[in-house]
């Protein structure tokens, strides 16, 4: 994956210029698309990519993740992120809300067999459900969805993955936006 033009900045210059994130030593700053800021520990690096209206993030470990293996990968602390459009959710699975979206998202899994359970929780000003995947088909075994206020975050994960908190902590709503980039549509 490439890393898009004009939406990664590192560390002061994204605090700076977002003028939302505290500056902290060993702490980078992504900016997306959709106006959100996730500060990420220094020991990772990001890929980025859009796949339809849907943003795709991965914080994988420096150095950990050269070989390809996903397995490994994600042992070794890659989180995958995606934020998708509330309203490219409702168009595209009908559900207009976030807890019949959730309770479909636990219905599928249930459905590929991976003995899911879901918890429904909060995270800092986001309302956030937990899946937890018993029999995993990908490489991850949990999941955490936020509902932000114009778009929803997933992170996937490795239980015990040690860079999720840190994550999850550093996800700001900036400049909420559900307009994508010129073009995915093509």
């Amino acid at each position: 994956m490439n890393k898009i033009a004009g939406i990664y900045l590192a560390g002061i210059a994204a605090a700076l210029l977002c003028g939302a994130a505290a500056v902290r030593e060993h702490v980078n700053g992504f900016m997306g698309h959709y106006g959100y800021l996730v500060s990420y520990p220094a020991a990772l690096e990001t890929a980025a990519d859009f796949q339809g209206p849907v943003e795709k993030v991965d914080f994988l470990p420096k150095g950990a993740c050269d070989k390809g293996d996903q397995v490994s990968c994600a042992m070794a602390g890659w989180v995958s992120f995606l934020v998708m459009p509330k309203w490219y959710i409702a168009k595209a699975n009908g559900y207009r809300s976030f807890e019949p979206y959730m309770a479909a998202v636990l219905a599928e899994s249930k459905n590929n067999g991976e003995a899911p359970t879901m918890t429904k929780t909060h995270v800092g000003k986001f309302t956030a459900y937990k899946i937890v995947l018993k029999s995993p088909k990908s490489p991850f075994n949990e999941m955490l969805y936020l509902s932000g206020e114009k778009v929803y975050y997933r992170f996937a994960y490795v239980r015990g993955t040690k860079y999720i908190n840190a994550l999850v902590k550093g996800l700001e709503e900036v400049q909420p936006s559900d307009t994508p980039p010129p073009g995915w549509d093509k």
